[in-house]
């Protein structure tokens, strides 16, 4: 092969020196038998001038050689093989740059050279160039090697467009190459080497990649040393005013998986998950920001600041804003509805317009449209609030789960009950199951027990009578009824409020009370005993007294011992009486006093005069004992 390429370049190598020169023939010119023909001129032979140019020997060609008809060489130009081996029945034609070598059609090859790895008579192929390749591969330049240079797929093919393919019939491009396999290419999809641009390390993703630079040569940089590139193993010296991941213009970022849109941050810094839609506001999306959302047409200030994130959650939304959301389908079909806070998965998924709800559990509100304020923390929790069901307060798996337009409920503590509070208000429970059977009741305060179902109540860690009413229960030994307490143990509660001899009594104590002190209070001034000291007080003479009590046995406006055993006594009641037995007996005092005063003072006057007396008596004996001594 390379003598051939080598005769070719004989061809082209213009005038011929030779030893002898010889004139252009008319006929056939034969050279041989060891006789070399150099040529420092030029050889023309064509059919006009007759016969053939035939060496068999070395020719030499200095010049240039033109024929238009048929070249024969039998022994070689430049070597021990010629051109041809055989004569065939074509041309070659060097002409300045062109060469045109034609050979008769086959079945599978047209035009075009060939090169042979052996001179004949074993004609190995080792190439060829042609201008149309295999019969089936018509209107390319290919060029071929191998054991069989028809199969072009093998080399290169230039099409009629310019496309260049390197062990391809069709490329697609202006360079494809599809041969080779590394390391990193198992498939053999690489087809390129480049030797220039070699690297001490592996290639790794996201690293090494090849441009070109300004004068447009092939180059390649290593991104883990440039400012230019982003590694997703992480990037050392950074500086966030001139490194990160977005955009400087006015255009969102957008993140895309199988090419379909799937986050998007936009320019106001609002991030967008999106599903298989990519519509806003759609089911099965997931937001996180605030903001107006695109698809909205109403004013600032509405349709704002909303946080959401869950798949569903504020589907519907058009004007409603600052909710904040944390779970999938939360808030679902809310409109207007504004400033809900919710946490948990289809939390609230009814509401509509109603706003300013606290919501965290899954399932939780999950049926009001309208509700307004209401306080809900544990799973499935004041699940039947429908349009009323207002400022509430739950705080427990299922509390307050039968509250459908009942308002201003607290509820705290675990609840499993199938019955409960529907629309009573006011009611206050603690413990599980609290206040179970309640449900149309209002103004209770349950604390454990499971059974009230009238109002109001208190109950505490005791069961009540589910048809009771106004009552209190601390462990069977505090109860209350209609704002009566009674403490103790007692065999029939029920007795110590219905007896019509404590209907007058508000605490009920039994077996005592041990105090320091107690003070009572009275309810008007004429409760007290100072009405004793009104002058038209009407107090009993000691004689009248005396006659009472021989009769009656105590004193009067007293309770005697029996009645006092049956009914009790009031202690500010009983004070007053006592105190009016004192006041008499103070007036018994004083009305003796005065008696033994006016006694005194007439026993003193008494003494005096008995004194005067005996002074009259005494002068009297005196003239009496004169008279008689002067007889």
């Amino acid at each position: 092969m390379k003598k051939s390429i080598l005769y070719v370049l004989i061809l082209f190598a213009g005038f011929a020196y030779a030893q002898n020169v010889f004139p252009v023939p008319t006929g056939n010119a034969v050279l041989g038998n060891g006789n070399n023909l150099f040529i420092n001129g030029g050889v023309i032979r064509n059919n006009n001038a007759g016969g053939t140019i035939t060496i068999d020997d070395t020719t030499t060609i200095n010049g240039s050689l033109q024929v238009s008809d048929n070249i024969q060489a039998s022994g070689g130009v430049t070597g021990d093989h010629g051109i041809f081996d055989e004569i065939y029945s074509g041309k070659i034609e060097i002409m300045d740059n062109m060469i045109d070598m034609i050979y008769p059609a086959t079945s599978s090859w047209k035009e075009g050279i060939d090169f042979y790895k052996e001179k004949k008579p074993s004609l190995i192929k080792w190439g060829g160039i042609g201008a149309t390749g295999n019969l089936v591969q018509l209107n390319r330049l290919y060029m071929t090697h191998g054991s069989n240079p028809q199969n072009s797929i093998l080399g290169i093919n230039i099409l009629t467009n310019g496309n260049v393919g390197i062990g391809t019939l069709s490329p697609t491009t202006t360079l494809e190459i599809n041969a080779g396999s590394s390391t990193f290419d198992p498939l053999g999809n690489s087809g390129l080497k480049l030797t220039q641009l070699t690297s001490g390390n592996s290639p790794t993703k996201g690293a090494m990649p090849i441009g070109v630079d300004s004068t447009g040569k092939v180059v390649r940089v290593d991104v883990g040393s440039s400012s230019g590139g982003w590694l997703l193993t992480g990037n050392p010296a950074t500086n966030p005013s001139i490194n990160f991941l977005g955009t400087t213009d006015s255009q969102p970022l957008v993140i895309k998986t199988n090419n379909t849109e799937r986050l998007k941050i936009n320019i106001s810094g609002r991030f967008v998950f999106h599903n298989s839609d990519t519509t806003p506001v759609t089911n099965l999306n997931l937001y996180l920001g605030g903001g107006n959302d695109p698809v909205s047409l109403y004013p600032a200030g509405q349709n704002v600041l909303n946080t959401v994130v869950g798949l569903g959650s504020l589907k519907a939304n058009t004007s409603g804003y600052k909710n904040t959301i944390f779970g999938a389908n939360s808030l679902y079909k809310n409109t207007t509805g504004y400033e809900n806070s919710v946490v948990g998965v289809n939390s609230m998924i009814n509401n509509t317009t109603g706003n300013l709800n606290i919501v965290i559990g899954n399932n939780s509100m999950n049926t009001g449209t309208t509700s307004i304020q209401n306080v809900v923390v544990g799973n499935n929790a004041l699940v039947a609030a429908t349009t009323a069901g207002n400022y509430n307060v739950a705080l427990g798996n299922g509390t307050l789960n039968k509250v459908t337009t009942g308002q201003y409920n607290i509820h705290l503590g675990y609840y499993t009950a199938t019955t409960g509070i529907t629309t009573g208000t006011r009611n206050i429970g603690i413990g599980y199951n609290a206040g179970k059977n309640l449900t149309t009741g209002s103004n209770n305060i349950m604390i454990g027990s499971e059974n009230l179902t009238v109002t109001p109540n208190i109950v505490i860690n005791a069961p009540i009578s589910n048809s009771a009413s106004n009552q209190l229960n601390i462990g069977n030994w505090i109860y209350g009824h209609n704002g009566k307490i009674a403490i103790g143990n007692f065999t029939n509660v029920a007795q110590v409020f219905s007896n019509i001899e404590n209907a007058n009594y508000q605490l009920i104590v039994k077996n005592g009370i041990k105090t320091e002190k107690v003070r009572v209070e009275l309810a008007s001034t004429n409760d007290w005993a100072d009405y004793v000291f009104n002058d038209d007080y009407d107090l009993m003479n000691i004689d009248e007294l005396e006659k009472f009590i021989l009769k009656n046995k105590h004193l009067p406006n007293i309770p005697t011992a029996s009645e006092v055993m049956k009914d009790g006594i009031d202690l500010g009641e009983m004070d007053a009486k006592l105190l009016e037995k004192i006041e008499e007996l103070t007036l018994y005092s004083i009305g003796l006093y005065k008696e033994n005063y006016d006694l005194k003072e007439e026993t003193k006057n008494l003494q005096k005069e008995n004194q005067e007396q005996q002074i009259l008596l005494e002068e009297l004996l005196k003239r009496v004992e004169q008279l008689e001594s002067n007889k």
